[in-house]
């Protein structure tokens, strides 16, 4: 019988610990992909972006709502915007990426329930796109390439 519960597994990807949740809806195979590939090899990126960029390729899940997808608030995609323009357009291509994410409902929230499907364009973004089936990053998504 299919069920439409997302299974949340350990958050595995060393680079996404200590960002505010410890599960996520993405297996342990893709997380080692993920891990494996060049998309955190540079460690100058701020800890909000990162944040974001964690939430997109291994989004939070929480077992109580095991058939909600999250994402980051817009306060906290906006926050990751203010804090490194630069560096969150070469990742996310437009300011506009934070505009579909759902408004905080209490102070300090960082990822919130997505309630109805983004139809803007924005989101999801490529980014997941780029980490390849051998765990390989594609260059054109090359963190070192981002800080430049």
């Amino acid at each position: 019988m299919f069920s439409d519960d997302i299974a949340c597994t350990s958050l595995d990807i060393r680079q996404c610990k200590g960002l505010g949740y410890n599960l996520t809806s993405v297996s342990r195979d893709y997380q080692k992909m993920v891990e494996s590939s060049d998309l955190f090899q540079n460690s100058s990126i701020n800890s909000t972006l990162r944040k974001i960029i964690c939430m997109e390729v291994a989004p939070p899940c929480d077992y109580k709502h095991n058939r909600t997808l999250f994402v980051p608030c817009k306060s906290t995609c906006v926050a990751a915007f203010n804090e490194s323009r630069s560096q969150f357009l070469k990742v996310f291509k437009n300011r506009d990426y934070c505009s579909v994410f759902p408004v905080n409902t209490t102070e300090g929230q960082q990822y919130c329930a997505l309630q109805t499907w983004p139809n803007a364009g924005y989101w999801p973004s490529d980014l997941w796109k780029s980490v390849n089936t051998t765990g390989i990053l594609i260059h054109n998504h090359h963190f070192s390439d981002w800080t430049n």
